[in-house]
């Protein structure tokens, strides 16, 4: 299924032409990033890896500076990489569900912003609906972000498991 192939494009004639075809069988090839080293031809264990992390969307995509970022080498560590990025998503949203009183004094203000910079970036900018001297967050829609976040991480751990399983 072309969606499988690159889940972000949108077909058309343009895409077509740019998709990338197997130099042996000329099947359409799945787009892992540009920092993707693909394992010896043999390496059957190796290639299942990447077919799970490709399923569960781990790429290796990134601007060329750093590399794509960690890339778990076995199902375990991917269930484990994602069990961690879950408890982050639970206390984000937790954070949002008792984000009640709002700072009152440019000093509370002040505190709260250093205390709290990273919350208050990782949700989408939409979600502030005050000002930059007096912010006002839509605390409702950041629990919903969280949340969808957190059923997806859950659908991938649910589905590395069961690979693991079949």
């Amino acid at each position: 299924m072309l969606k499988d192939i690159n889940r972000d494009s949108i077909y058309d004639e343009e895409f077509e032409k740019s998709i990338s075809k197997c130099p042996q069988c000329g099947g359409l090839m799945a787009d892992m990033g540009l920092d993707f080293e693909s394992p010896k031809k043999s390496d059957l264990k190796s290639w299942k890896q990447m077919e799970k992390l490709y399923s569960v969307g781990i790429t290796f995509h990134s601007c060329g500076c750093s590399g794509p970022g960690y890339i778990p080498n076995d199902s375990d560590a991917i269930v484990d990489y994602f069990t961690t990025i879950k408890a982050n998503y639970i206390e984000q949203k937790s954070f949002w569900a008792r984000l009640k009183s709002k700072p009152t004094t440019q000093s509370e203000f002040s505190k709260d912003q250093n205390e709290n910079w990273r919350r208050y970036t990782t949700i989408p900018q939409e979600f502030n609906l005050g000002t930059k001297n007096k912010p006002k967050y839509d605390t409702l829609r950041a629990q919903e972000y969280w949340n969808e976040k957190i059923i997806d991480i859950e659908k991938k751990i649910f589905k590395m498991k069961n690979a693991n399983n079949a």
